[in-house]
């Protein structure tokens, strides 16, 4: 299980338009990563939407937003384009990712047991280390919540 002060694990995974994407590639920025379990589905609609409502506000501090889940390219860009969501998605088809970032497993839902993504966040600073880890935000609130969060971190003790 990952935990804070950890280097995130790196990844190469395929982007809504089915460019690779590695988590190298973001070195040196601040980055908030949000699994989520389906494009197009109720509580994720509004999970995604809520991010993209305050998206100008991640950039404003400077961190860049990437949503993960086990959704195919053509999906994403479906989703994005039917949500005119700004950011990116990444696709983790055989939740490889996810399993190695410790956000796969059981869920309980609807009075259900099944296995899934988790809905988990993790802030990233500019060496690749993670800063802090969400669990199980309410969809809604998501966005808010990390902002909150962004807005109260100090980035010289955390990077350091």
């Amino acid at each position: 299980m990952l935990q804070v002060g950890d280097v995130a694990p790196d990844f190469a995974l395929l982007n809504q338009d089915g460019a690779v994407v590695r988590l190298v590639d973001f070195r040196g920025k601040r980055l908030v990563i949000y699994f989520y379990p389906k494009d197009d589905t109720a509580e994720c609609i509004k999970e995604a939407c809520a991010f993209r409502n305050k998206h100008q506000e991640f950039l404003a501090l400077g961190v860049i937003l990437v949503g993960i889940s086990c959704d195919s390219p053509q999906d994403h860009r479906s989703f994005i384009e039917k949500y005119h969501l700004p950011y990116l998605l990444l696709c983790d088809p055989d939740i490889r990712v996810a399993n190695r970032w410790g956000v796969f497993g059981e869920i309980k839902a609807y009075g259900r047991l099944y296995r899934g993504i988790h809905r988990m966040s993790f802030i990233i600073d500019e060496q690749g280390k993670i800063v802090h880890i969400f669990h199980n935000l309410p969809p809604a609130d998501h966005a808010n919540i990390i902002l909150a969060r962004l807005k109260e971190i100090d980035w010289q003790t955390a990077s350091g």
